[in-house]
């Protein structure tokens, strides 16, 4: 007989293709497949993804040379109406994300509950992209993923096209996608690419950062026309919708005065911005903890690439759902590329982690039980309850905090030049009232 907690050679062997082929099924589900029966039976009015549409409507072939247009470059190639067309462009990437996961943990090996426990993390993480569908994070962990496995190849130059690739989606490609390729040539320890493939990645990444920055030199419609051209392919049916992609135009086209209004909002309108803050930070480490198990050496490289980026768009942005749950995706990356080896762990210890990793998915997920007013905001909903269930304060929605961050804020819509930012903390609406 097997002494108990002894591994036996069933526990050792990698799940079978039957159940990483159920994986990716569910992993797809997840990320919100679903959504394609309840759309083609009509029941998903998706009116209610009008400030993703509205960020996703810029195009290079429409508008030149624009920040974040590779999104709505694909999109108009489908031929598609744009909110359908976003539909499509969701759960397009939550096919390719669900599809690389797989098969990183397929080439993993390992045993079957270490590969299970790295599903299940990432099942976690997939629930909670389903309640924010049509933003570009999904697109832009494809691309981080692809970058991680050119990079676990030796072909930094690859990886760091994957990456060049992400910021054409979003800015966060290239926030996650640098932190993430150094962690991973950290990890590689002796294995990793020549110094001189490395340096001309970096020089590489250096470049295309320098050329973003500098973009707005490049031929591109004037502001008012892209804004028309936008509200005219949107269903801007109510004043709520209208005020929605607004919003999101205001973001996208501000540029450095958005960041402004966006670092007030944190600072200043924004009572629950400590706790959205640590409580980021509190799930990628609970989520770090149960990939690697015991804090050590085993920590250093996933939060060497989740934290970073974190760090930065805590202080710039506000989003702390997304920022959060991309570090922890690019944690999982590095995890899932670090060489496994040896039995499998003692079937109490997995078994744990697995429960873990189920306790933390139904702490992160935003269900109707723990209801809050911004859940883009807030990375661990059930202590933004109970905050308020116990008097603390209420995260402001956008009709508040905007006009206090930026009085003139609909300029940037309709002015050609339009009006100096001005702060206004005193017009914050309480939104109790």
């Amino acid at each position: 007989m097997r002494a108990p907690g002894v591994a036996g050679p069933a526990a050792d062997r990698p799940l079978p293709p039957a159940a990483l082929a159920l994986a990716f099924v569910v992993l797809w589900f997840a990320t919100g497949g679903l959504l394609v029966v309840e759309h083609r039976s009509g029941d998903v009015d998706l009116r209610h993804l009008m400030y993703q549409a509205a960020t996703a409507s810029f195009s290079y072939t429409e508008f030149g040379a624009v920040r974040r247009g590779l999104a709505g470059t694909l999109i108009r190639a489908t031929g598609l109406p744009q909110l359908p067309g976003l539909l499509a462009f969701h759960l397009g990437f939550g096919a390719v994300v669900s599809a690389l996961a797989v098969s990183l943990v397929r080439r993993r090996g390992g045993p079957w509950r270490e590969q299970l426990l790295f599903l299940l993390l990432l099942a976690a993480l997939a629930a909670v992209w389903s309640t924010d569908i049509g933003r570009t994070d999904l697109a832009v962990a494809a691309t981080l993923a692809l970058a991680a496995m050119a990079m676990a190849a030796g072909r930094p130059l690859v990886a760091v096209g994957c990456v060049v690739v992400g910021l054409a989606f979003h800015e966060t490609g290239f926030l996650y996608g640098v932190p993430l390729l150094a962690a991973l040539a950290w990890q590689a320890g002796a294995r990793r690419p020549p110094r001189r493939r490395l340096a001309l990645g970096a020089a590489l990444l250096g470049a295309v950062a320098l050329g973003y920055l500098l973009i707005d030199r490049l031929p591109h419609a004037d502001r008012l026309t892209m804004v028309q051209a936008i509200r005219a392919r949107l269903p801007l049916d109510t004043a709520l919708h209208t005020d929605m992609a607004d919003w999101a135009l205001y973001y996208a086209l501000s540029g450095s005065r958005g960041v402004l209004t966006s670092i007030c909002q944190n600072l200043h309108t924004d009572g629950n911005y400590g706790l959205h803050l640590v409580s980021g930070l509190a799930v990628i480490a609970a989520f770090v903890g149960l990939m690697a198990g015991r804090p050590g050496r085993a920590w250093a490289a996933p939060l060497l690439a989740g934290l970073p980026p974190y760090a930065f768009l805590a202080a710039a942005a506000n989003d702390f759902a997304r920022w959060t749950l991309l570090s922890c995706f690019v944690a999982w990356l590095v995890g899932v590329l670090r060489p496994g080896g040896g039995p499998a762990a003692a079937g109490r210890a997995v078994r744990l982690r697995l429960e873990g990793a189920l306790l933390l998915a139904l702490l992160i997920y935003p269900s109707e039980r723990f209801q809050v007013p911004m859940r883009v905001f807030s990375p661990l909903p059930i202590a933004e309850r109970l905050s308020m269930r116990l008097g603390g304060p209420i995260t402001p929605m956008p009709w508040a905090f905007l006009p206090a961050c930026d009085r003139h804020w609909r300029d940037v819509l309709t002015v050609p030049e339009p009006r100096p930012r001005e702060t206004d903390l005193g017009s914050l609406i309480d939104p109790r009232r």
